[in-house]
């Protein structure tokens, strides 16, 4: 999620960021180079998402007053329409946006999507997106 706020600022890939995760590497760590461009390490003592600091000089690609009101709209509605659950709401708006994104690539599978989400089951990503947008993610993607 970082990297494509980071990205979508920049209006290019961020290649130079350096990511340590707190958790032990997954076993399905061989596909995060297809989502990250940049080096991932596991079992670190905190994650952490390091950015060159030049980078904060790179001025807003997106950065219109109305886009930004969109933006917000559209937030706003997500939140709207999220379930509560035990989950954040932090985490729910991120699984919400990365579903909306992932699902128009045309190279992702359902699968591959909820496993990038966290879900470890396909058929719990299937569910809860059912609930958020009332069609499958299949539906979805056909539909967009």
């Amino acid at each position: 999620m970082i990297q494509s706020v980071v990205e979508s600022v920049m209006g290019c890939e961020l290649r130079d960021a350096k990511i340590e995760l707190a958790y032990p590497k997954p076993r399905y760590q061989p596909i995060y180079c297809d989502y990250v461009q940049s080096p991932v390490c596991f079992s670190r003592q905190c994650s952490v998402f390091r950015i060159p600091v030049e980078f904060a000089r790179f001025p807003n690609a997106s950065g219109n007053s109305e886009a930004y009101r969109l933006t917000q709209d559209l937030c706003r509605r997500l939140l709207e329409n999220t379930p509560a659950t035990n989950i954040s709401t932090a985490d729910r708006v991120k699984r919400l946006l990365l579903a909306y994104r992932h699902l128009r690539e045309p190279g992702q599978t359902v699968e591959s999507i909820s496993v990038l989400l966290g879900y470890c089951d396909t058929a719990a990503f299937r569910k809860a997106f059912r609930r958020w947008y009332g069609q499958s993610p299949g539906e979805y993607r056909r539909n967009v």
